[in-house]
């Protein structure tokens, strides 16, 4: 099984960066060491769907991305631009 590479495909293709939050969510995955099949155990969510995100550029809804970062160890939380949480 290979790998999840340092930068994603779809920066190498079109020379843009992802959008920040799924950059983000792309370091906390390859900080886990995991391959897209191993992802999947986890998270409910094939290949492709993470082919869409890195490779192509889309963005993921809010209840995958929610998935995908609980299966890798994080928490999505919504925080008020203050700093407080209410």
């Amino acid at each position: 099984m290979h790998r999840i590479g340092k930068v994603p495909k779809y920066t190498k293709k079109t020379g843009r960066s992802l959008n920040p939050l799924m950059q983000d969510l792309y370091d906390k995955v390859i900080a886990t060491g995991m391959t897209y099949p191993q992802l999947e155990a986890v998270s409910g969510y094939t290949p492709y769907t993470f082919s869409r995100w890195f490779a192509q550029g889309h963005t993921a809804n809010l209840e995958a991305l929610i998935a995908v970062a609980e299966s890798v160890g994080y928490e999505v939380k919504l925080v008020k631009k203050d700093g407080s949480d209410e």
